[in-house]
This record gives C-alpha cells, structure tokens and sequence, in this order.
C-alpha cells in the first residue's frame, strides 16, 4: 500500500503496488466486514466479481481476506484461597473478560481485532467528477457541455448495464465517478 486515496462508507482506499510488477499499480478498497455491513459488502463484491467486464466500471483483479491477529489472551484470574466460601462463586465480570477475551493491561475492555477484506480494482489516477468540478471552479472556469454530455453518458452506460443485471446502484454521485488517466469514466461503490 502506497497512500490513502480515499474513505467510502465501508472502508478505505489506497494505491497500491504489485510488488512482482512494480510498474503496475491498483487501487485496493480494505473493508471491515462486520455482521452490520455485510450485505451492502458482499453486494459490493459480487457487483465487482460478475459485472466489472463493462468498459465503465472499474476493472476488478481480485480480493484478498486478512485475518485479524488473535485477541490477546486474558490476564489470568487473581489468586483464590480454597478456604474462604465466598471465592468458591463466579464474578460476572471475570466470566465476561473471558468471553469477550479483550480485556487490556489496566483492565478495560477494548474492541477486538476484526477481518479485512481488500478489494483490488482498477486505478482510476485523476481522481473523481467532484474533483473535476472542484478544479475547474477554482480557476473561475466553466466545464463545456460536451464534457458534461460525455460524464453523462459513459455514468449511463455503466447504470444500464447494472440494471440489465438486476442491480440498483443507490449512491451515484460525483465522488463515484472516477476518471481514468485516458480520460475514461468509471462507476464505483456498489455496497
């Protein structure tokens, strides 16, 4: 992974590098995939695997599952004098560090490590509609028609072809809209 090129809803995207082919490079979309979002990822990933062979959405190479690390293990439990009855009982608390097995140094608890899910697609190296618009206000400039007609028409292409495909896109935007260094438009994010 080279740098952070974006946050989406269910993750991060980075540019990265093939480090068997250092000239190619690739975008790679790291996903939490946790019980709350698993649908809207798995949606993502199945639009990605089945339908990216169409000319205006982004090239899919594949996806990779990093395990997270295990927990570490709990701190062992103080000691018990066999003797005295009121230690013969379970303390809830104890019970539940050993359940949710994430219990720190200072005895707090903390979240515990989740999977990655990374996604390798296609870069698209100059960036989004929204930076285009972006770019092209601030130098007081005026985007012609004819690009406007050509955004729209490709962001058409990729809409019809989900569609033909039972699927609905829900989130199209400018910051979903990719440029590609040739100048061509790609649709993303399909969670």
């Amino acid at each position: 992974l080279l740098e952070n090129i974006g946050d989406g809803t269910y993750g991060e995207v980075f540019r990265a590098r093939n480090i068997r082919s250092p000239d190619f490079n690739a975008a790679v979309k790291i996903m939490h995939p946790t019980d709350e979002v698993l649908e809207e990822i798995e949606q993502e990933y199945r639009v990605l695997l089945e339908l990216s062979n169409h000319e205006n959405l982004c090239c899919f190479y594949g996806a990779f599952l990093k395990r997270a690390p295990p927990p570490p293990p709990p701190p062992p439990p103080p000691p018990r004098n066999p003797t005295d009855p009121s230690q013969l009982l379970i303390d809830k608390t104890s019970l539940l560090s050993v359940e949710t097995n994430a219990i720190n140094q200072s005895g707090t608890s903390m979240p515990l490590p989740i999977d990655q899910l990374w996604l390798a697609m296609e870069l698209c190296t100059s960036g989004s509609v929204t930076d285009l618009a972006k770019a092209i206000l601030k130098a007081n400039q005026r985007l012609d028609e004819s690009i406007i007609a050509y955004i729209i028409r490709e962001t058409l292409k990729a809409l019809h072809h989900l569609h033909s495909n039972n699927v609905v896109h829900r989130d199209v935007k400018g910051h979903n809209i990719l440029i590609t260094g040739d100048g061509h438009i790609k649709l993303i994010d399909f969670g």
